[in-house]
């Protein structure tokens, strides 16, 4: 549900930056394999945690390198 929100922030708010779309693609596959493997929650979560910390990261950067 946060990818979807991560790419529209770097297209409206980033300038459509090349690099945050490699960061924010690169991060989202690890989600993607672990839930098409379908592995137990205690692998899963931490890896969704991070993803999630990662694109809340890249918003921020993308709303900053709008105001800036």
């Amino acid at each position: 549900m946060v990818l979807p929100l991560t790419l529209l922030s770097i297209i409206f708010f980033g300038g459509n930056n090349f690099t945050l779309w490699i960061i924010a693609c690169a991060v989202n596959v690890p989600v993607l394999a672990l839930n098409l493997a379908a592995q137990p929650p205690k692998v899963t979560l931490p890896v969704m945690f991070v993803s999630l910390f990662a694109n809340l990261v890249i918003i921020a950067v993308s709303v900053a390198m709008f105001f800036i």
